[in-house]
């Protein structure tokens, strides 16, 4: 449990270079318990880089990262998992021969335990959970459909549940909405905007929309760096973010209307 004082989630000083070119550059920020923190960028700014680094898929150069006040730097990314980060791609990962149902239990299972007998029926514990991660999502109704009839945007959903399962403290979404039609992405903002506040929400976004829908802090980087960070109201107005971010005041207030980051 948190300690009260402690955010969900800290990131110190984080750098990662490949030689000479520097992806990530001394990163600091952190998400308070319960908070949406979106990270925002143009191609190359260095977010997927830092989802990395954050999500325990790649070791830093230097810095650190923390979960509720505890140094998992050193932990992979199964080990974060287990103290409560967990995370989803930008690349659909569910298994498409499975029901909807089945998919979740791979999560739930991890939690409840799975049948007492070989060859049995999963624990009842697992298959309730299982059950209340599509409901989370809108998919209840589909729980006996195979996966690989969804949609691009309901897989993204099916993919949510999945990390419902594990009963997660931090949830980490890399581009989320990718690929989505306007109406499958209207269904994902309600969903992230309908997760209940136990849950910490760490977002990294092209769909200005969506961030300014979801976030209630909005952190934006270029270069490897972080330029600005702020509530969306605030980073909006930023006269850096749009100079040094977008070069033209006119580009961002268009895109901040209703657009996308490309």
């Amino acid at each position: 449990m948190s300690d009260g004082t402690s955010p969900a989630l800290a990131v110190s000083a984080l750098t990662k270079s490949y030689g000479s070119v520097v992806a990530v550059d001394d990163v600091t920020l952190e998400v308070a318990d319960g908070q949406r923190l979106a990270v925002i960028g143009p191609n190359g700014a260095g977010k997927s880089t830092l989802f990395a680094l954050v999500a325990g898929t790649l070791r830093p150069t230097a810095g650190a990262v923390s979960l509720f006040g505890e140094d998992v730097t050193r932990l992979r990314d199964h080990q974060r998992a287990r103290r409560g980060l967990v995370k989803t791609f930008q690349h659909s990962s569910v298994f498409t021969a499975m029901t909807l149902l089945d998919n979740v239990l791979l999560s739930t299972q991890r939690t409840h335990g799975r049948a007492s007998r070989p060859f049995g029926r999963s624990n009842r514990l697992a298959v309730e959970a299982a059950r209340r991660s599509l409901e989370q999502v809108g998919l209840a109704d589909r729980a006996g459909v195979l996966a690989g009839s969804l949609s691009h945007g309901e897989r993204r959903q099916l993919e949510v549940a999945l990390a419902l399962g594990v009963n997660p403290r931090v949830l980490m979404l890399d581009e989320p909405t990718a690929g989505m039609s306007a109406a499958e992405t209207e269904r994902f903002v309600q969903l992230i905007s309908g997760l209940p506040r136990e849950i910490t929400v760490l977002i990294i976004e092209h769909d200005l929309d969506v961030v300014f829908s979801v976030a209630d802090r909005v952190t934006v980087m270029h270069l490897g760096a972080v330029i600005e960070s702020g509530t969306p109201d605030e980073v909006r107005a930023s006269e850096l973010v749009q100079q040094t971010y977008l070069g033209a005041t006119p580009e961002f207030s268009d895109l901040t209307q209703g657009g996308t980051l490309r």
